[in-house]
């Protein structure tokens, strides 16, 4: 019997053996430690357990494709929570209500709004864009450039990070990539 511990997780991410979001696949029964369990559950990594016989390859076939369905509700559930977070960056809560002028702030408000659908529709329609804003002021007197860089890094990050969820969605994903650009247009004010 086979022990995976937290360390070997860990190693199989280091060496990008396995991927945040996939599943791991155990071909002997196994023991997982409660600390590795804590970690796979972090990064969204389940177990799935492969039959041992050659012959019955269509069986086990077939119950991967299950747990691979069961995967993508519990994948779907944790896109939703992802674009929660996404949405909420585009409050930039820690910059003041002053720093973009009132046409930005819509603009950003529209944003919100478009990804909660993008969500309710369960990602099965393009993200719509709006048509794009001119250069704009931002307005420095009021905060600190590091604070402005702490908020831009923080939604940038999170922004990439949806993205890589949606890549098993090509349609989606790309339309996606899209809204991104316009994003990060308005961000660098090109």
């Amino acid at each position: 019997m086979k022990v995976i511990t937290e360390e070997t997780i860990r190693q199989l991410l280091r060496k990008q053996q396995l991927h945040r979001g996939e599943a791991l696949k155990v071909s002997e029964p196994s023991i997982i430690t409660p600390s590795a369990q804590s970690y796979l559950r972090e990064h969204q990594i389940q177990v799935l357990q492969l039959s041992q016989n050659s012959n019955d390859s269509d069986n086990s076939q077939t119950s991967t494709s299950c747990a691979r369905e069961v995967y993508c509700h519990d994948e779907l559930s944790y896109l939703d929570n992802e674009i929660l977070k996404l949405r909420d960056l585009l409050y930039f809560p820690l910059l003041p209500d002053d720093f973009f002028d009132e046409q930005l702030w819509q603009y950003w408000q529209r944003q919100q709004l478009a990804l909660e659908e993008f969500k309710v529709k369960q990602y099965k329609v393009p993200l719509q864009m709006e048509l794009s804003l001119p250069p704009q002021v931002f307005n420095f007197k009021l905060c600190s450039w590091r604070l402005w860089q702490c908020s831009v890094m923080s939604l940038r990050r999170q922004l990439e990070y949806v993205e890589s969820l949606l890549k098993p969605y090509n349609t989606i994903s790309q339309s996606f990539s899209d809204w991104i650009s316009q994003i990060k247009g308005i961000l660098d004010n090109s």
